[in-house]
């Protein structure tokens, strides 16, 4: 007898998306692959997003979905709820405010299934408001990653791994305890695949960007203060020691993972804070040591933009600001 009702559960967590989720919820009613579960988490969601949802599901008529309500809790909460409530073989979770492509979850479920994986991703595609379906997709094979190309790829960005874009066996996520910190409300996927990646054999690439990732202004990675940055790599520390001390990340290739991680947040804050709050960041996360860790990085730019930073705070944001 099958553990599980359907082969795939799908969560999404919902709060204030009133103006982008039914875009969303109709890219997910139109799958191709049929045997799946929606999971709509509502996040005591301030408008009325939820019932926008199920209007579009009322539509469609052809979807199992249940609605579980919850005090806020953030997006970590909101994806720990759903993994509870799942009742799939495969788990992906996908936000509310972007568009998967009608064979999404067909390609990530085949691939799991045909190549006996225990996850595997897509690309994705940033997109913006006035083009959410982004452009056509173009197929272009399927790459089996080991997990040392796993690790040093995502370390790299090499390839675009999003944990949206991925679909993981629902056994392995209980058996290795994988639920969201939610002490996190910034950089909660980072530490959420740096605790997964590790623990993977292998997993399928798909080489098509089927998940179409929305960038708003409002949203969550553009309005971030200072205090979560420095939570998420106090955080990082802790998990990225507790990785080398169980021989998980041994390959010296790897030995830039905790730095790389700083490098990525702080450029990301400076993208959106004015100088004087990323100055107090830097100088509040030890920046000077951080960046001289990366003097030999192999991606030569990080490498030479941790020189500039060393010695020159404010020209590194204007970098930050420009790229």
């Amino acid at each position: 007898m099958n553990k599980y009702k359907y082969k795939v559960s799908v969560i999404m967590p919902v709060y204030g998306v009133k103006d982008y989720i039914e875009l969303s919820v109709e890219s997910i009613c139109i799958q191709e692959f049929r045997d799946f579960e929606l999971i709509l988490v509502d996040d005591e969601s301030p408008d009325n997003s939820i019932s926008l949802a199920e209007h579009i599901l009322s539509d469609y008529g052809n979807v199992k979905y249940k609605v579980i309500s919850q005090k806020n809790k953030g997006l970590p909460g909101a994806r720990n709820a759903g993994i509870k409530a799942a009742e799939g073989k495969y788990i992906c979770y996908i936000d509310s405010d972007d568009i998967v492509t009608p064979d999404f979850l067909l390609s990530l479920y085949n691939a799991c299934e045909t190549y006996k994986v225990q996850a595997s991703f897509t690309e994705y595609e940033i997109v913006k408001l006035k083009n959410r379906k982004g452009s056509n997709d173009t197929e272009r094979g399927i790459k089996i990653l080991s997990n040392e190309e796993l690790l040093y790829k995502n370390m790299m960005r090499s390839v675009r791994i999003h944990l949206c874009a991925m679909m993981i066996s629902h056994d392995f996520i209980i058996e290795n305890g994988l639920y969201f910190n939610e002490s996190l409300r910034f950089g909660e996927e980072v530490d959420y695949t740096w605790r997964m990646f590790p623990l993977l054999k292998k997993v399928c690439y798909i080489q098509s960007p089927k998940y179409k990732y929305l960038v708003r202004q409002e949203s969550l990675m553009t309005s971030q203060k200072a205090e979560r940055v420095v939570r998420l790599l106090n955080n990082m520390h802790i998990v990225i020691k507790a990785l080398h001390s169980k021989g998980l990340l041994c390959d010296e290739k790897l030995i830039w993972v905790e730095d790389k991680i700083y490098f990525e947040k702080i450029h990301a804050f400076g993208q959106h804070s004015k100088y004087c709050s990323f100055k107090s960041l830097l100088e509040s996360t030890g920046y000077k040591n951080r960046l001289t860790k990366l003097y030999d990085f192999p991606d030569k730019r990080i490498a030479l933009l941790s020189r500039i930073g060393y010695s020159n705070k404010h020209l590194l944001w204007i970098f930050f600001k420009l790229v």
